[in-house]
């Protein structure tokens, strides 16, 4: 058995650091890497480089928007892995949709799913990359919740076009702007949410979604000028068990959210 390590990390916007060395060896252990909000093209450029040059990653993103965003998707899928075909999808919102209900940032950005399908051991992996949409106050929170239900919908239709379903390996990690609790609706029997136990993002903004431990709600005028903690990154997955997942902080700090790192292991298919 081979054990492959992967993670995601949603990096602000590349904003922070400017020291392009810090996230190709921070991350060079890791065989798969996830990346969101990589926004900042001239940094993006490189610091990718520098992922490939160093480290030999094959690298895959898509900076093409629509005519009224100013910011590409920021995904970001680095594999050690022979990709062997990938795409993006872009959320079926329309402009004006995403002025009636999201932040400026949301309509700014050009938001879907990046793929990759890899070949590991001679075997095929389906690797999917999202950051879903956020809201940030309890109107916009009220507006967009069955656009959220449409989204997640069209997620796992995605995955289902893309793959040979339901037989092959599928992981979807990212940003998904939601408890695990409630993207487990979306999931049915045949997928399986991986979260670390520890939070990955503390916020005082996201006010409707305060839970505690069980799930249930807490009177928001008691914790309304507190930061809370929350997991907002995960990996979902159909026929790949994972290990070891947990709430990576990388120091200096890059983010607000912290990585989260998993494993899975590969079984040795030689086919010579």
């Amino acid at each position: 058995m081979v054990e492959i390590k992967i993670i995601t990390y949603n990096i602000k916007r590349l904003f922070v650091s400017n020291d392009k060395y810090f996230l190709p060896n921070e991350l060079s252990n890791y065989d798969i890497i996830l990346l969101q909000e990589c926004w900042n093209h001239n940094r993006k450029e490189k610091i990718l480089e520098e992922f490939s040059r160093l480290h030999k990653y094959n690298i895959i993103y898509e900076v093409n928007k629509s005519f009224y965003q100013l910011l590409d998707n920021g995904l970001v899928i680095l594999s050690k892995y022979k990709i062997l075909e990938n795409d993006f999808i872009p959320f079926k919102l329309g402009f004006f949709e995403c002025i009636k209900n999201f932040t400026p940032l949301e309509v700014l950005g050009n938001k879907g799913i990046l793929y990759v399908k890899l070949e590991i051991e001679n075997q095929d992996y389906y690797i999917f990359n999202t950051h879903f949409i956020a809201n940030y106050t309890e109107i916009q929170q009220n507006k967009i919740s069955s656009l959220e239900d449409k989204l997640f919908i069209e997620i796992f239709d995605v995955i289902k076009d893309k793959t040979n379903y339901p037989d092959q390996k599928v992981i979807l990690g990212g940003d998904f702007n939601n408890l695990p609790f409630f993207v487990n609706n979306y999931c049915k029997d045949d997928f399986n949410i991986y979260e670390p136990i520890e939070p990955t993002i503390f916020t005082k903004w996201i006010v409707p979604m305060l839970y505690d431990e069980s799930h249930s709600r807490i009177p928001e005028e008691e914790n309304s000028n507190q930061y809370k903690g929350y997991v907002l990154d995960y990996f979902i997955t159909k026929n790949v068990k994972m290990n070891n997942i947990k709430a990576v902080e990388l120091i200096p700090q890059y983010s607000d959210h912290k990585a989260v790192s998993a494993s899975f292991k590969v079984k040795i298919n030689d086919i010579n």
